[in-house]
């Protein structure tokens, strides 16, 4: 009965966060608890039943080798997006190839790669960097001097020029998906960047250097 109940609310719980509008993955976050006890059972369940059952030396082997692969289906995507996580989207729903195009993603992984590339440049802890996220996610890691690009649709003239006076943009993955802000975003993303961030497949982060930007 108990397991019952927790069935019923997985269902119940994903048809409801399914016909909202917004839709973001940590809306879905209640029902991992649940899942995460269901599959426990099955597994104890399944390993139980084998236990039982009076099986060849060959066929408790093959048992063995399936539980072992079934476990390592489920470490190897971890290990495939560590240390982030967040951009492992299930292959079975179209993985980081449909993602972007079905949902916003982007909690700033990857920045502190873009931070590490920029940490490369000659003098850069001179270097002026304007970021997405930059407060903590970017910084943290940025030898430099970060500004924090603004989060609005629209940018004002005295944005516009510390936009302009940076050595450096990073473009997040957030940004051009929301068009934030749409002027920067529609000015810088039509010229190609010095480098690109890439995650487990999908593009996080692209690095201009605003010099080569035409003003």
């Amino acid at each position: 009965l108990t397991l019952l109940g927790i069935c019923l609310f997985v269902v119940v719980f994903t048809i409801g966060i399914t016909l909202i509008g917004k839709k973001f993955d940590r809306y879905f976050l209640p029902a991992y608890a649940p899942f995460d006890i269901i599959a426990a059972l099955g597994w104890v369940a399944l390993v139980n039943w084998i236990r039982k059952r009076k099986l060849t030396r060959l066929a408790k082997i093959g048992a063995l080798v399936f539980l072992v692969i079934i476990i390592g289906s489920q470490i190897l995507p971890a290990i495939q997006t560590f240390p982030y996580y967040f951009p492992y989207y299930n292959p079975l729903m179209g993985g980081t190839k449909k993602a972007p195009g079905v949902m916003l993603i982007g909690w700033g992984e990857g920045l502190d790669q873009a931070a590490r590339y920029l940490n490369e440049k000659e003098n850069a802890e001179n270097l002026h960097v304007t970021s997405w996220y930059s407060l903590g996610v970017f910084s943290y890691f940025f030898k430099g001097h970060s500004r924090n690009l603004h989060p609005g649709t629209t940018i004002n003239t005295n944005e516009w020029k510390s936009f302009n006076s940076s050595d450096y943009a990073v473009i997040y993955v957030y940004q051009w998906q929301r068009k934030f802000p749409k002027p920067v975003v529609d000015y810088i993303t039509n010229h190609t960047p010095e480098h690109t961030i890439w995650i487990n497949g999908m593009e996080y982060a692209r690095i201009f250097k605003i010099q080569n930007v035409p003003q």
